[in-house]
């Protein structure tokens, strides 16, 4: 019987997919290794914007709001950014800059 392992990003902890986990036998015993960075809990359905992030220390998801790759951010030198990491960029004191905001500037 295959197992399914859910997988985290090594550095984020953020989900990466699943992968099938067969048994092979050891000491006569059924054993089933997962992949490093991975467990069995399967993470929870999330809408657009947000990701899966495993927490070692409860084992369990938390979901957590996904901006990365977003262009459109200004900081606080008014600089326009890319967001490259998870969580909300406001908390980070950035501002989402719209279409006519970019234009004037």
């Amino acid at each position: 019987m295959k197992l399914t392992a859910y997988k985290y990003d090594r550095r984020t902890c953020a989900y990466a997919g699943a992968e099938a986990v067969w048994p092979h036998v050891s000491h006569d015993r059924l054993m089933y290794e997962l992949p490093p960075h991975a467990t069995l809990v399967e993470p929870p359905d999330v809408e657009k914007g947000q990701v899966p992030v495993w927490m070692e220390h409860t084992q369990r998801w938390v979901v957590v709001s996904d901006h990365r790759g977003e262009k459109g951010w200004v900081n606080w030198k008014g600089e326009e950014i890319t967001i490259l990491r998870l969580g909300d960029p406001r908390h980070w004191h950035l501002k989402r800059v719209g279409n006519d905001e970019r234009a004037a500037g």
